[in-house]
């Protein structure tokens, strides 16, 4: 989920509820144990390709859903049973792998591990266990077969290895390149070629839809094209997360995409690079004196966009507003809580937190907030699906509760969850699951969704026939009252 205008940064400690070094020292190695327990498990949380949909919190009281530039995660506040006693430090036993006939190697003890070669983290209970692993670790330096081992990814996957281990989807670890991808998708700007990527599609790397005025607009690419090889490299059996860095990349630069349309042999076409700018929020009046707006990720400069949309269409009184929130996979909800201000009468309450599994209900409420342009009575219709997610489900269920807007579609997604998202000195990222958050009307979604109001289908056969009847049910919602 290029060109990405990263630059590393520096990374103080956290203004509050950060972590010191020692204990970031002790996290991290306490990962690498876990992965090296339950082994380095690979993959990434299923979500949009063009922007990832995990809620986190932002600067002040904002909650995003992805990564966040430095200096908002810096100032971003963090919202199991008895260690076991491990046996003292003792040399190993090396391990001897016996084959009949053969000439039997002569094992060489490794030299017992002081306490000059193991990290100490200042948890006495907790530096005892490490012995395990710096002990596994010397094992694997001095012993695999395959030596020199690469440090960096078993640092990496010992990381993600940590996150996986808490059994949260939604608590896991990005590398840099993962880090960067999704920076640049929430910033709306990034190198590649200018396609959506339909994710409900996991089988095959489909087309959604190419963005206007883009390469691969002018190259003809529709909805419903499958890319099977990138620049001659078989990606049929690779995830999402792996592929689309594949096929992004900086401004200039050739790939080629050997596609699959339809009964048609495949084809290749080779496209160069662009700067993609890709606005998250745009709208148009219909002809029926309708504006329909859409908002495709809860991003970086989203409200002033929509702002602007607003600015420029509510003087002409449409008798009926569309939100398109389909395949939107969420954002900063800060963004979320700018947008229900410009629908939403100002101070109501959009959510609320739970930050353990026994807080009553009705804690920890997050308001919204009200700007210079909006329209709280015009009638509203919210257009969701199964790829609405995140800061968009935040922002369905409060116009749903509040009985605000018709919402048409079919269910959404069903994150009900957030997380802090926090750098990491090499370019990498974790995010961590703080709280569960409700609806205004203390609904828990996640794992569920949202029900809308009036439930349609759009199929495959739709989308390729150009036909879009959520749509077309909206403006007659609209149109007829009913």
């Amino acid at each position: 989920m290029s060109t990405y205008q990263y630059q590393p940064p520096q990374y103080p400690e956290p203004a509050k509820g950060g972590m010191t070094g020692g204990q970031r020292t002790a996290l991290l190695v306490l990962g690498l144990v876990l992965a090296l327990t339950i082994g380095f498990v690979g993959g990434i949380a299923v979500t949009r390709a063009f922007a990832n949909a995990s809620c986190a919190n932002a600067a002040n009281n904002g909650v995003i859903t992805a990564a966040v530039p430095p200096e908002l995660a810096t100032n971003t506040p963090i919202a199991n049973g008895p260690a076991p006693t491990a046996p003292k430090s003792a040399a190993p036993t090396p391990a001897t792998t016996v084959v009949p006939g053969a000439a039997q190697p002569t094992a060489t003890p490794l030299p017992p591990l002081g306490d000059n070669s193991i990290p100490k983290s200042g948890d006495v209970s907790l530096d005892q266990q490490m012995t395990t692993f710096w002990t596994a670790w010397r094992l694997v330096e001095q012993e695999y077969y395959g030596r020199p081992v690469d440090r960096q990814k078993m640092v990496w996957g010992a990381t993600k290895g940590m996150m996986d281990a808490l059994g949260d989807p939604h608590t896991s670890f990005d590398n840099p390149q993962q880090t960067d991808t999704i920076n640049a998708d929430l910033s709306g700007q990034f190198g590649g070629i200018g396609v959506y990527i339909d994710a409900r599609n996991d089988k095959a790397l489909t087309v959604q839809a190419p963005i206007p005025n883009t390469p691969a607009s002018r190259a003809g690419m529709r909805a419903g094209d499958i890319i099977i090889k990138v620049d001659g490299k078989d990606i049929t059996k690779l995830p999402q997360d792996v592929v689309i860095p594949m096929i992004k990349g900086p401004a200039g630069t050739k790939v080629t995409l050997t596609i699959v349309r339809g009964t048609q042999p495949p084809f290749d076409v080779t496209l160069t690079r662009e700067v993609i700018i890709v606005p998250s929020a745009t709208g148009k009046m219909l002809d029926n004196n309708i504006l329909y707006i859409q908002v495709t990720v809860f991003g970086d400069s989203t409200v002033q966009q929509l702002d602007q949309v607003l600015s420029d269409n509510l003087p002409k009184h449409p008798k009926g507003i569309i939100l398109d929130l389909r395949n939107n996979g969420g954002g900063y909800v800060v963004a979320a809580q700018q947008l229900l201000g410009r629908f939403l009468p100002d101070g109501k309450v959009i959510m609320y937190q739970k930050y353990s599994a026994a807080a009553p209900s009705g804690q920890n409420p997050l308001q919204d907030m009200k700007g210079s342009v909006g329209d709280t009575s015009t009638p509203l219709v919210v257009l969701v699906n199964g790829g609405t997610a995140s800061a968009s489900e935040i922002s369905t269920g409060a116009l749903q509760d509040y009985k605000r807007a018709t919402v048409i579609g079919e269910k959404t997604y069903g994150k009900g969850s957030e997380q802090n998202v926090r750098p990491l000195p090499d370019g990498s990222s974790v995010r961590i699951t703080i709280a569960h958050w409700l609806t205004p009307n203390n609904r828990e979604i996640d794992g569920v969704g949202l029900t809308p109001d009036l439930n349609v289908p759009l199929t495959a056969a739709d989308a390729q026939a150009n036909k879009d009847p959520q749509l077309d049910r909206a403006t007659q919602f609209l149109t007829t009252g009913k």
